[in-house]
Formats: C-alpha cells, structure tokens, sequence
C-alpha cells in the first residue's frame, strides 16, 4: 500500500464520508417512493352510485315534479286549444278567428317562459346539490387519506390499477353521512 500524506488520507476520507451520505440518501429517498400510497377515486360513479347523490336526485325529482306535471298540463290544454281552434277556424267569423289564433299563441309563449324557467332553475338546483356532494366527498376523501396515511389522491388519470381505486371506501364513507 503507498504511504499517503495525511491531507490526501482527510481528503480521502471527507471524499468516502460525501459519497455514503449522498449514497444514504438517495438510498432513503429511493424508499421514500417505494413508500408512497396513492390511491384513485372515480368522481362519476360516486356522483351515480353513492347515497347522496341518489337522495339528491330524488328531492329534487320530488320538488321538480308538480311544476313538470303543470307544464305538461299547460301543454295538452293548449294542443286541444289549437286543435279546437283549426276544427273550428273555417266556421268562424274573422274576429273570432283573429281572437282564438292570438289566445293559442300567447298560451304557447306562456308556456315557452314557463320550459326556460323550469329548466334554469332545475340546473341551478342539479348546479347547488352537485357542489355539496363534491364538497362532501372531498372531506370524505381528505378522510379516508389521512386515516389511512395515502400521499396522493387523483380523481382522473389515463389508467388506474384496481388495487389502488379507494371509490369504494368514499362511497362508504359518505353514506356514513345521511341523516
């Protein structure tokens, strides 16, 4: 073995020490990724599967119903209208034709405004209960994460491993949240 001065042998040795700690290191940081949990949540099925997103639905089929029933009431009075009115058009005066054709036409408007008005606020109802259930299952979701220690969450991806989808648990989970 040569004999080495002892500024290469400290050299030597800060060069050994350097390398295991940055080899320790890239070692920990290398487990670090071996260790992370990641898990998949799939938004639509939670949105068509859970339980409050079913009983959203169905409050909001239930509050929507009588106003669906008087538009489709409004409609057919107005077909028979306009079909009473073609029967009878050709037996009527001018002044009563001119009449009836203008009465089957505002009906139609009516109507028009009353579609435009249930369909607006039917989304921004669909619009309201929607932001509650993403808000509740991202609490759900927040949850499941740290009660079970994942690192990272992700609602798309191109591919998911079955074994690291976790949509169950948050459908669970938030069932847990019906009153």
């Amino acid at each position: 073995m040569q004999n080495r001065s002892p500024r290469s042998l400290a050299f030597l040795g800060l060069v050994l020490i350097a390398g295991a700690g940055a080899s320790s290191a890239l070692a920990q940081q290398a487990g670090l990724q071996r260790q992370a949990k990641i898990g998949y949540v799939d938004a639509d099925r939670i949105l068509r599967e859970s339980i409050p997103a079913k009983l959203a639905r169905a409050k909001i089929e239930a509050d929507f119903a009588p106003r669906q029933r008087e538009i489709e009431a409004s409609i057919a009075k107005n077909q028979q209208a306009s079909e009473a009115f073609d029967h009878d058009a050709p037996s009527l005066s001018e002044s009563e034709r001119a009449r009836r054709q203008m009465e089957v036409l505002l009906q139609d408007r009516k109507i028009q405004r009353l579609q435009r008005a249930y369909s607006d606020d039917l989304s921004q109802r669909k619009s309201q209960e929607l932001a509650i259930l993403q808000e509740n299952a991202n609490k759900a979701i927040r949850k499941i994460a740290q009660n079970e220690n994942f690192d990272l969450i992700v609602q798309e991806a191109t591919y998911v491993n079955p074994r690291i989808d976790i949509t169950e648990k948050v459908i669970a989970e938030l069932a847990t949240t019906v009153k």
